[in-house]
């Protein structure tokens, strides 16, 4: 299982090299929120991946991006909803 998984993260990360991990709040996001993020990641189908991970302690969703201008888009729209944070990617994805 631990095979499959690293192999998942390997290939998404090599189709989508650029990610903005988001933690999201306490409470979780408001509909609205959840609305206007699945929004923007349905325009982009084929060209983004999500997942969620937890490093440090801290639980939070990686969106993968083909192109940085999307990554980049994402950060500085969705900054004030919860905390971005880049994590490194583990070596073996």
């Amino acid at each position: 299982m631990r095979r499959s998984r690293e192999d998942f993260l390997r290939r998404l990360h090599a189709a989508c090299p650029y990610h903005v991990d988001l933690i999201p709040p306490p409470n979780g996001f408001s509909q609205a929120t959840e609305d206007a993020i699945y929004e923007f990641i349905d325009a982009r189908i084929g060209a983004m991946d999500m997942y969620g991970e937890v490093q440090d302690g801290l639980a939070f969703i990686r969106y993968c991006f083909l192109r940085e201008e999307d990554a980049n888009e994402f950060r500085a729209r969705f900054a004030g909803i919860g905390k971005i944070i880049n994590f490194p990617r583990a070596a073996n994805g």
